[in-house]
């Protein structure tokens, strides 16, 4: 288990400056992850403001809370490692150190729920700046989209290095929510049916 800050600078790219972009940068191999989203039914978390996901890689799997710190761009993660088996049951696990900081905030396990899914097909490149990271995502309605994100482990930096990035690759910088609010849209838009036949396509194919 772990607990660390981040800084993190996100764009939506389209298609064509994701296929750019990729021959800009000396990334990995692209692998896939899949991340469950949960919240209460009264969305107890998203009023704090409030990340929380499984995420599931090809042999393991964890679990995260995110929550923001002083910046805008800033954040704290607490994370736990859990087995893949474990996490396709699609629960939080406990006991453990996610679940001991909801339990401080009266949110126990049972109260939470899936609210949306998606799986990426990641890469990723180091830089002086930080992790480059570049997404293709689909998600629970079988749509999907592209995103670039810095992610910059000394909080102290500014946004000054990614607008800098976005501007040398003539990128528009575009308002960008989280995965997180993306899912969650996508999740609602099918119906019950498609939402688990389509997770269960993720976890196990």
């Amino acid at each position: 288990m772990s607990q660390q800050a981040e800084r993190e600078f996100k764009n939506l790219l389209t298609a064509s400056e994701y296929q750019r972009l990729q021959q800009a940068y000396s990334f990995t191999i692209p692998f896939k992850q899949t991340n469950l989203y949960f919240d209460t039914a009264t969305q107890e978390l998203k009023r704090r403001g409030w990340g929380l996901r499984l995420r599931l890689f090809k042999d393991r799997a964890e679990q995260t809370l995110k929550i923001p710190a002083h910046g805008e761009h800033d954040l704290w993660e607490i994370t736990d490692p859990l087995p893949l088996s474990v996490a396709q049951q699609v629960q939080i696990q406990q006991p453990s150190q996610v679940s001991q900081y909801l339990q401080k905030y009266n949110i126990d396990r049972t109260q939470l729920q899936l609210i949306g899914y998606a799986q990426t097909e990641r890469q990723q490149a180091i830089l002086s700046a930080g992790l480059l990271v570049l997404d293709r995502t689909s998600y629970a309605d079988t749509t999907f989209d592209h995103e670039l994100e810095l992610e910059v482990q000394d909080t102290a930096s500014t946004s000054t290095t990614f607008r800098n990035l976005l501007n040398t690759q003539q990128i528009e910088p575009r308002k960008t929510t989280n995965k997180v609010a993306r899912a969650v849209v996508h999740f609602q838009n099918i119906s019950l049916e498609n939402q688990y036949a389509n997770l269960e396509r993720m976890l196990f194919d």
